[in-house]
């Protein structure tokens, strides 16, 4: 659900040359039923399953929910366009995003958000996102520190920014729109802001390099068609919640609840790809326990508060021009074109208000009405006139969400996380957007393979 930061990772969905040897499907009595099964079918799940099969593999998906996806939620009911309750922009080109592949070989449509933009209050302009004056400081350019380094573990990315000259109102506009995603700077640490300080006094062309990005993206049609895509073929079984997983020496042991009662699965092996929150509260166990290395892994980590109200009108309300905008006086700060007419014959828009962090919390904590009532607020702020009345709106917190109990978040120690015990391999879990989490699930099953 992450809306910028993007990250490499090349295509594996093909593995059917893998020489890794795995049992075959064997029912008798306490043998394994499947050589894998995968808990959870969201996208790292899927996507591990998706490259197992292609390897020969059998495999059994569980979900506890009754659709697939996850945190990946297309609503085709709610408005007259297709909406992303969950996760929604493809990020960045490619090869940086490794979803691009997938959508090409498929035909999935997708058009670039142009016009993205950033009120500077300092400049009283709009900036676009291109404009090198995002990295200019707003009253003096403080001489280069020597050092990056933070002063330690618990320097607060604001005492960070005053010691090295940017106290408040010399902030960049580039800083500021890392809250956009993360949680805002009085909640981060230095560590957490320093690598986009260190942008602030790169040469000029590689500044301008990170100026003309690809971008963001959307799926008119919906993310759906992805998911459709790689569970094509796939045996799930939905409404199926694991309570524990016993990792044997010979086999994984799954006990889970279905609507009908209990059910008893044993595999192979399993990869597990359920969000990192789940498992934090308890509401999958494991036998024996998981290790104190990946327990203290995950509880290093936290879940984002993240706010998504998506709002139809009948005209577009936006600037002419715009598909994004952040406009840091207003909550939502974050606004972007979800569906308009470029999207269909309707006429109208289906806009997005985006808050994370301490704003998400805010927004969130007022309910549906109020908030929806702050966005019109920022919609008008924005486009200098009051909107017309919408005519719906949605949103989904996932932080109640039983079953993700969170939208996405910071982990720093993804590689324990991820690192596999026993029969267990893992994907997704801490994933803040689909193609890391595609990626993951691919990289679980390569680790699978080759155990």
């Amino acid at each position: 659900m992450n809306r910028r930061s993007f990250i490499g990772g090349a295509l594996l969905f093909s593995m059917a040359n893998a020489s890794a040897g795995l049992a075959r499907p064997r029912h008798g009595s306490g043998e394994p039923q499947h050589d894998v099964v995968v808990i959870g079918a969201g996208m790292a799940g899927l996507s591990a399953a998706r490259a197992l099969v292609d390897a020969g593999r059998s495999v059994l998906v569980l979900e506890a929910r009754h659709r697939l996806g996850g945190r990946i939620w297309t609503d085709r009911a709610s408005m007259r366009w297709p909406i992303e309750l969950g996760a929604e922009l493809v990020h960045g080109g490619s090869p940086e995003n490794s979803l691009w592949p997938l959508l090409s070989q498929a035909g999935i449509a997708t058009r670039p958000l142009r016009g993205v933009v950033t009120w500077s209050e300092q400049m009283n302009r709009w900036v676009d996102a291109r404009d090198p004056a995002n990295f200019d400081f707003p009253s003096h350019r403080p001489p280069q520190p020597s050092s990056f380094q933070p002063l330690g573990a618990n320097e607060s990315a604001l005492a960070y920014l005053r010691r090295l000259g940017m106290a408040e109102g010399n902030i960049p506009l580039s800083l500021l729109q890392v809250g956009t995603d993360e949680e805002q700077l009085p909640g981060m640490s230095a560590e957490d802001v320093r690598p986009y300080v260190e942008q602030l006094w790169l040469p000029d062309g590689e500044r301008a390099q990170a100026l003309h990005a690809a971008g963001d993206f959307k799926v008119p049609g919906g993310y759906s068609q992805v998911i459709d895509l790689i569970s094509r073929g796939l045996e799930v079984r939905q409404g199926v919640v694991v309570r524990l997983i016993e990792n044997r020496d010979q086999s994984v042991v799954i006990h889970a609840q279905t609507p009908r009662g209990a059910l008893r699965l044993e595999a192979a092996q399993c990869v597990v790809a359920v969000p990192a929150p789940v498992i934090l509260r308890g509401d999958v166990r494991f036998s024996p326990a998981l290790p104190l290395r990946k327990w203290t892994a995950l509880r290093a980590g936290r879940p984002l508060p993240v706010a998504k109200l998506l709002m139809e009108f009948d005209e577009p309300v936006l600037p002419k021009g715009v598909s994004m905008l952040d406009d840091f006086r207003s909550n939502p700060a974050t606004l972007w074109s979800a569906a308009g007419e470029e999207d269909g014959a309707q006429r109208g828009q289906v806009v997005v208000g985006w808050a994370t962090g301490a704003r998400a919390q805010a927004l969130l904590a007022q309910g549906q009405e109020r908030a929806a009532g702050a966005m019109l607020d920022a919609i008008a702020r924005a486009s200098g006139r009051r909107p017309p009345a919408f005519r719906s709106v949605a949103m989904h917190d996932w932080m109640k969400d039983p079953l993700s109990r969170g939208a996405y978040g910071t982990w720093p120690d993804e590689d324990v996380i991820h690192e596999s015990w026993g029969r267990l391999h893992w994907a997704g879990m801490i994933s803040s957007q689909v193609d890391w989490a595609h990626t993951s699930g691919v990289r679980a099953a390569r680790s699978l393979l080759a155990a």
